[in-house]
């Protein structure tokens, strides 16, 4: 049990990294496809439904980049949020994929 624990410590730590080198991807130019598979992601979570599946050129060619580097920043702070508040479901379900993929669990 105490081992888990750990596991799950740990992941949530590799989560919470991954979250900080996220928004190092805000200095790079931002397009159409990095639009779509934001906004999917966050469908895809929260209202079950991809609304958005090939939109990327339609995305790249309605903002400027300033317009969809923002954007691309605020989807970003809301899939950080989300993954926030779930961080330990998260890592509590990476464990146990990874326990049953060595026949652990």
């Amino acid at each position: 049990m105490r081992e888990r624990q750990v596991k799950v410590a740990a992941e949530m730590i590799r989560l919470a990294q991954r979250e900080g080198e996220s928004y190092a991807r805000l200095t790079m130019p931002v397009d159409g496809l990095d639009l779509e598979t934001e906004l999917r992601y966050l469908c895809g979570r929260w209202i079950r439904k991809d609304l958005f599946p090939g939109y990327a050129n339609i995305l790249t060619a309605s903002f400027n980049e300033t317009q969809r580097v923002f954007l691309f920043y605020l989807l970003r702070k809301m899939i950080v949020e989300y993954q926030r508040e779930r961080r330990r479901d998260i890592a509590e379900g990476n464990v146990s994929v990874e326990e049953r993929e060595q026949g652990l669990a």
